[in-house]
């Protein structure tokens, strides 16, 4: 006798519970009114800037958390953004500016922000190194391998072009990153804004692709502005865009 096996029972797939991405705003500039705030005649923000506005923004377009960077408008003065991070930590994180003028002291400086402030990153600009310096110099070095040991992200604001080099300067900004991240290649690199790259036609994005043979660097593709040629150049920055990723 042939006996029929009994039809399997199929449950129908589980679908996974849709949750809504979270939204991370990765660059933002916070800083105190006119009012409340000497500024220097030619560090004057060229708008409001609260940590109460940015909060109404971020609430209106769903954005859970910022990365809050040090604006230039206050060089080295922190508080502002101090004081942001520590009465909304769970909106807010921190990337702060280093001072490679001040030697050891900057050093020390940066050490306390990432350590006790809540800034979970710092900002190279080669700009203030002192002339004749570039950003792999002793002070470069502990700053840099510091973050790396503390698991904070350095991030590169080299205005003038990766290919920039100041008169009495030893070599090119791209010259001292590269020098960076062959000797400590613990720490995370963001570079930011495109590398100030003016699309993928400036002779520079070349050396921006080439850091990609590090694991550890990410790019940042913000401030549009910045690095438009025009004001049609959306597509080159879409360009840009994909050709990184």
């Amino acid at each position: 006798m042939i006996r029929a096996a009994a039809a399997p029972v199929l449950t129908p797939p589980r679908r996974p519970s849709r949750t809504r991405a979270m939204r991370n705003d990765a660059h933002a500039h916070v800083w105190p009114s006119m009012t409340s705030y000497a500024y220097a005649p030619e560090h004057i923000p060229p708008c409001v800037g609260d940590v109460d506005s940015i909060l109404r923004v971020m609430d209106d377009v769903g954005v859970a958390r910022t990365l809050l960077v040090q604006p230039i408008n206050m060089a080295f003065d922190h508080a502002y953004v101090r004081e942001a991070i520590r009465s909304h930590p769970t909106r807010f994180v921190g990337c702060a500016l280093a001072n490679p003028s001040a030697g050891s002291a900057g050093v020390e400086a940066l050490r306390a922000l990432l350590e006790r402030d809540g800034f979970r990153a710092a900002r190279f600009n080669p700009a203030l190194w002192p002339r004749g310096r570039a950003m792999d110099d002793d002070i470069g070095r502990e700053m840099y391998s510091m973050c790396g040991d503390l698991g904070c992200v350095v991030g590169f604001m080299c205005f003038n072009g990766l290919r920039a080099r100041r008169d009495g300067d030893p070599r090119t900004s791209v010259e001292a990153i590269r020098n960076l991240l062959e000797a400590y290649p613990k720490t995370k690199v963001l570079i930011d804004h495109f590398g100030f790259c003016k699309g993928v036609e400036d002779e520079s994005f070349g050396d921006l692709l080439a850091l990609s043979a590090f694991e550890n660097v990410m790019v940042k593709c913000s401030a549009h502005f910045r690095v438009q040629t025009s004001e049609t150049s959306t597509r080159e920055q879409l360009e840009a865009c994909s050709t990184l990723l």
